[in-house]
Formats: structure tokens, C-alpha cells, sequence
């Protein structure tokens, strides 16, 4: 008889259940990833701008073109506020998912070594059997030897 775990759908229940929380959690790292990455762009052209604004003053820029270049810069700022917190909000949904897929991997955690424990169980009975099979066929071969 082959060993069957009575728990098998349940085990891949939380089998399906942590990797979908892991998936969940590989997304957010990702969109985590990007938004910093935007954000680091966002430096980037702030950096630019400002160099372009002390470029302009020195050359002479009018009233207008610093009014424009100040406005695109508070533009830029306020952007990048917004993305901060964006990331914020997706650092705090981490946590939480962290928490999340860590919970599922223990509860498939639990039901694997209950399945692992049963198994070694079953081929300890099994190998018992098996022997306890050797052991009757030897001593049933001596008694039929010893009748010949």
C-alpha cells in the first residue's frame, strides 16, 4: 500500500496560499524598486535645473525665464513629495504583506513536517513489515529444509 498523507489537499491549500503571498510580496519590492529609481531621476533633473537656473543668473537670465524655471523647479519638488509618499504608503503595505506571506510559509511550514513526519512513519512500519516478511520466509525455508 503506498503512502497516502490524509492531509495532502490541505497541504497544497498553503502551498498555493504562500506562493501567492509571495508573489504579492516579489510585486511590491518591484514597484518599491521603480518608484525609487524614479525618484533618484527626479534628484537628477532637480540637480540639472538648479545648474540651469545659477547658469541662467550668471548669464544674465530676465525676470520671466527665473520665474519659469523656479516654477518648474517647485514642480519637480512637489512631484517628488508625492512619490515619497507613495513610497511610504507601499513600504507600510510591505510590512504588512511581509508579515502576511510569513505567516503562510509557517502554516505550510506546519502541515509539511507533519506530511514528513508521517511519511518517515510509514516506510519505518513498512520496512518493519518488509523485514518481519524476510524473516517469516527464512524461517519457513529452515523448516521445510529440516523436514527433507
Amino acid at each position: 500500500m503506498a503512502f497516502r498523507f490524509s492531509l495532502q489537499a490541505l497541504l497544497r491549500v498553503r502551498q498555493s496560499s504562500e506562493e501567492r503571498e509571495r508573489r504579492r510580496l516579489a510585486l511590491l519590492n518591484m514597484q518599491i524598486g521603480q518608484l525609487h529609481q524614479e525618484d533618484e531621476m527626479l534628484n537628477q533633473q532637480r540637480v540639472l535645473a538648479w545648474a540651469q537656473i545659477s547658469h541662467g543668473l550668471r548669464a544674465g537670465m530676465s525676470g520671466a525665464e527665473l520665474q519659469f524655471e523656479t516654477a518648474s523647479m517647485a514642480t519637480l519638488a512637489y512631484r517628488q513629495e508625492e512619490l515619497r509618499k507613495q513610497i511610504a504608503r507601499l513600504q507600510q503595505e510591505h510590512i504588512v504583506q511581509e508579515r502576511l506571506f510569513r505567516e503562510a510559509q509557517k502554516q505550510r511550514k506546519v502541515l509539511g513536517n507533519l506530511r514528513e513526519r508521517k511519511l518517515r512513519d510509514y516506510l519505518q512500519v513498512r520496512g518493519r513489515r518488509e523485514q518481519q516478511q524476510v524473516d517469516d520466509l527464512f524461517i519457513l525455508r529452515r523448516t521445510l529444509e529440516s523436514r527433507s
